[in-house]
């Protein structure tokens, strides 16, 4: 290193080929910056791109934060690979300096934040760190042009956020803006927009958008929508989009599958899965396996999971016992839900013991009750089902000093009854 780096052979070039190769080496990085601050090197843009890179990729976010403001002139690379390193590594405090410090008005002086590229940057990273909605908005807002990449992160960073209206009136600018048109990416996000709606109207625009703009036969704009009809209760239309398509690939059988789980149409998925004509996967057994869950068929479920290993070579992991254990706890067959979890090659979660719980409140089973009671507060000592469902049990089963015992735990470890839900 030192051979090679020597402050009389380095240059600029030399520093930064260097800087990248030290992502893996935090403490050569150091080295390499220290050699570029001696030599001033450090004062040559592309270099300090390289050492917000490299602290970056080394998770080393503050320094990448330091050399960052310290730098004289920024280029088009300095912002965007300073907010993808607060993007990529950052956190809520780490987005609390950065607004103190003004980066956004730092932006502005500098005549970036009307660019689609920094805007759309700023406005993912706000986002993505906890920014509320108004901000988000703002940065956006800034941009004096917006194109279809912009959009389509502006889009996504809407529906993570939960906002759904907002993404499809954000559609309805981007269609209002000369010279744009969708491409598949935006209106593939919007269509999962659309699944938040209890309507089928609104997926039913975008769909019709999607064939008028070209898309009519795009497989993954109809894997997203048969997902999307399906939750809004239109199991019909999304059979119509799965038939209809003229290629499908295991992601069109895995949302067909799920679609009929949502509904309880087990016979139905089992079917689809006998004549998927690609590979399953793992996601395609969770489908299939809650499907049979849902539908009381325990027997083929059973086969379906001893099949994931023995014939197309699955291991199954902890969603898939989770289907299995759910199976056979509706079923009422508690010992050997109860057998299965002990079997498990792997430590069960939180939801593998809150469906044992809630088949044993169900069919009013107390001791096994207890055992996956105790574990669910184990492993989330705060969250009060395993207290609610496990009171509950004693209750309908007459022991009410099991269930003030247990009251008086919820208080004791400071767990919070939920809000009931709303219709």
């Amino acid at each position: 290193m030192h051979s090679l780096l020597s402050p009389s052979l380095a240059n600029e070039f030399a520093v930064s080929t260097a800087l990248s190769a030290c992502a893996a080496h935090p403490l050569r990085g150091a080295q390499v910056h220290a050699l570029a601050s001696k030599t001033a090197h450090d004062r040559v843009v592309y270099v300090a791109n390289a050492l917000i890179s490299m602290y970056s990729r080394s998770r080393d976010v503050r320094a990448a934060w330091s050399v960052f403001v310290a730098m004289t002139r920024r280029n088009l690379v300095s912002w965007n690979s300073m907010i993808g390193a607060l993007r990529s590594n950052g956190s809520l405090s780490l987005f609390e300096t950065m607004r103190r410090s003004g980066l956004h008005c730092l932006a502005a002086k500098a005549g970036l934040a009307s660019s689609p590229e920094v805007s759309t940057a700023l406005g993912a990273v706000y986002s993505a760190l906890g920014a509320d909605a108004e901000d988000c908005r703002r940065v956006f807002a800034d941009a004096t042009r917006l194109d279809v990449v912009s959009w389509t992160a502006i889009l996504a960073s809407l529906v993570e956020r939960g906002e759904p209206e907002e993404a499809l009136l954000g559609l309805k600018r981007l269609l209002l803006q000369d010279g744009l048109r969708p491409d598949r990416h935006v209106l593939s996000i919007t269509i999962k927009a659309c699944a938040a709606f209890p309507s089928n109207r609104c997926a039913s625009a975008v769909h019709a958008l999607s064939v008028k703009v070209g898309y009519g036969d795009d497989t993954v704009l109809a894997n997203a929508l048969i997902n999307a009809y399906a939750r809004c209760g239109c199991l019909v239309v999304s059979e119509r989009v799965f038939l209809g398509m003229s290629a499908r690939d295991v992601v069109s059988w895995n949302a067909m599958i799920k679609a009929y789980a949502a509904h309880g149409r087990g016979e139905e998925a089992c079917d689809a899965f006998s004549r998927m004509d690609v590979p399953p996967d793992e996601d395609t057994f969770v489908g299939v396996l809650a499907a049979c869950s849902h539908a009381g068929l325990v027997e083929r479920g059973r086969a379906l999971f001893d099949s994931m290993q023995e014939t197309h070579g699955i291991a199954p992991q902890l969603d898939h016992y989770a289907c299995v254990v759910d199976m056979l706890g509706r079923a009422g067959r508690l010992s050997e839900a109860e057998s299965l979890i002990d079997w498990m090659p792997m430590e069960p979660d939180s939801v593998i013991w809150s469906a044992l719980l809630g088949a044993c409140r169900k069919h009013g089973e107390p001791r096994i009750g207890e055992r996956a009671s105790r574990k669910l507060r184990e492993l989330e000592p705060e969250n009060s089902i395993g207290y609610v469902m496990m009171s509950n049990i004693y209750c309908e089963s007459g022991s009410y000093g099991g269930a003030a015992s247990v009251r008086k735990g919820m208080r004791e470890f400071g767990a919070k009854k939920s809000e009931p839900g709303l219709s």
